[in-house]
């Protein structure tokens, strides 16, 4: 028997409204379960923190554990999950279970910093809050376990995270309080006064400064950047912070400099990092380097060739006798280039030449980027423009 084509279509609408009411019934029923889940999980959770509250700490990890199997994995739920495995990493933490509290604590970390986003509205901002918490508690847990390095880290993590928030001081001044006491656990009693800002060495506010700075720069704010890491620099030298991080800022600021034209700035800048180095005693020829070349494109620019010779002479005899220079093998090419660019300012043709080709084999002896290459390269076909 052949159907005709009406009772076909008929057949066909009757299936599509069975499926529509298979699948809206489908829909319903699992918005209920998850509703019902969310329910189950506030009212186990609820009940986990009164036990905490009350130092039932055994009975909160129950109730802690049964609410995050309710809760389930979707994205959607990661706060909740995050914030919930922190109060259960607590709870292990009060009982002295470390190792279950560390890894508790490391998960919720994990996942929160999935889920916040920095360059979002302020309330989205005010997430990053919870894993600079998350990441203040697993400070304390590594500290005791006894792993200080792993704890300072975390410390430091907390901090950073803070500042890019923005978050309420009160959280700020809590984790500096643990930093502290880390520190004066080691016997750094210098360093713990610098970080509460208790003598006039504020070791913090110069690495503090240099890194909203160096976040300022990165979101194209060149000129505000500058201005915070010139007013840093200045802090550091008349207070004689001899330390790595006026040393970086110091860096920072004659690099920004240079971008925005601004070459005596960046002159005063490597020259006091320069001061700063030879004064702290500090083993960095990395460094010695990075202050040299960009002491030097300042000069250059100036037109003091003679002092930029003397700076690049310096930084490419450090680079081939020191043996640290095997970990940073693309100075010398970055150092001959920039030898390369002084000859051929001062209209030395020959020498420019072979300082260029010594730059393009140092590249390529050590698989330095071919882009790297291509400006040297574009850099002598420039010259012999500018010869004919």
């Amino acid at each position: 028997m052949t159907l005709g084509s009406g009772n076909t279509g008929r057949y066909v609408a009757y299936g599509m409204a069975a499926l529509f009411c298979i699948l809206l019934v489908t829909g319903i029923s699992f918005y209920v379960v998850v509703q019902n889940a969310e329910k189950d999980f506030n009212a186990l959770y609820a009940k986990g923190n009164d036990c905490f509250s009350q130092r039932d700490f055994k009975q909160a990890v129950s109730y802690y554990k049964d609410a995050l199997a309710r809760l389930g994995n979707g994205r959607d739920k990661a706060n909740l999950r995050g914030l919930a495995l922190i109060d259960l990493s607590k709870a292990y933490l009060e009982m002295d279970q470390t190792e279950d509290a560390a890894k508790t604590c490391s998960q919720a970390l994990l996942l929160m910093r999935q889920s916040y986003n920095l360059e979002g509205a302020d309330y989205e901002k005010r997430d990053g809050l919870v894993v600079a918490r998350a990441s203040l508690l697993l400070g304390r847990i590594y500290r005791k376990q006894e792993k200080y390095r792993e704890s300072e880290g975390a410390y430091r993590y907390a901090l950073r995270l803070e500042e890019d928030c923005l978050g309420p001081l009160y959280l700020k001044d809590e984790i500096i309080q643990n930093y502290a006491e880390l520190l004066r656990h080691l016997h750094r009693d210098v360093e713990a006064s610098r970080l509460t800002r208790s003598d006039n060495e504020s070791y913090f506010n110069v690495y503090e400064q240099t890194y909203i700075a160096n976040h300022l720069i990165e979101k194209g704010r060149l000129k505000d950047g500058a201005a915070l890491l010139k007013e840093t620099a200045k802090f550091a030298v008349d207070n004689n912070l001899v330390t790595k991080e006026s040393i970086t800022c110091l860096c920072t600021l004659a690099d920004i400099s240079i971008r925005l034209r601004e070459f005596d700035d960046a002159i005063k800048a490597s020259d006091d990092a320069l001061q700063m180095l030879k004064k702290s005693g500090l083993h960095s020829p990395q460094g010695m380097v990075r202050v040299y070349t960009l002491g030097a494109q300042a000069l250059m620019q100036k037109g003091q060739f003679d002092k930029a010779n003397e700076y690049l002479t310096d930084a490419l005899t450090i680079c081939r006798e020191s043996p640290e220079s095997k970990t940073w093998p693309w100075e010398e090419g970055k150092v001959l280039h920039l030898l390369g660019n002084l000859r051929a300012s001062q209209a030395n043709y020959k020498e420019a030449k072979d300082y260029y080709n010594q730059s393009i084999a140092s590249f390529t002896k050590h698989g330095i980027s071919p882009q790297a290459i291509a400006v040297v390269r574009k850099e002598m076909q420039r010259m012999k423009a500018d010869r004919r």
